[in-house]
């Protein structure tokens, strides 16, 4: 499941995961819903459940997965 824009999308408001106080579901780091094994979510509408169960700060390096606890610059050939 995917999504943008800061809205509950209606998939995920019909549905019975996890989700927080504003609609937004929650996933692991591996942005598989916590709730539920067999789903992925991605985008504005999901907020990560990182150390300690808090989010990890937004930006596009939290789309990756850490190596060493911090985001691994892509590299070009």
């Amino acid at each position: 499941m995917g999504g943008t824009g800061f809205a509950v999308h209606p998939l995920a408001q019909a549905s019975a995961l996890e989700m927080t106080a504003t609609g937004l579901i929650v996933v692991e780091p591996t942005m598989r819903a916590v709730s539920d094994v067999d789903v992925y979510a991605i985008g504005d509408l999901v907020m990560v459940r990182g150390r300690g169960g808090k989010p990890p700060r937004m930006s596009c390096a939290s789309g990756f997965p850490p190596r060493g606890g911090r985001p691994t610059p892509s590299r070009r050939a």
